[in-house]
């Protein structure tokens, strides 16, 4: 019977090890992933600041048209 304990208890902590790498697994695929998708917006994040720019000096005279019709 104390025998069989120890083998319950061995069982136990494997399943803990086991479920502790798992989460560890998880983790990394979910920072990666987040990595991943920054590093695929690289592009589109720098035709976005060389836009800015442009539209920061389009703007006023943009509503100035819709203004003038007034």
């Amino acid at each position: 019977m104390a025998i069989r304990k120890s083998k319950i208890n061995i069982d136990t902590e494997e399943r803990f090890d086991f479920d502790n790498m798992m989460n560890d697994i998880e983790n990394e695929v979910e920072e990666q992933q987040a990595e991943d998708g920054l590093v695929n917006r690289v592009p589109e994040l720098k035709q976005l600041s060389e836009d800015i720019p442009h539209l920061n000096w389009s703007l006023p005279f943009s509503s100035i048209s819709v203004q003038k019709p007034n």
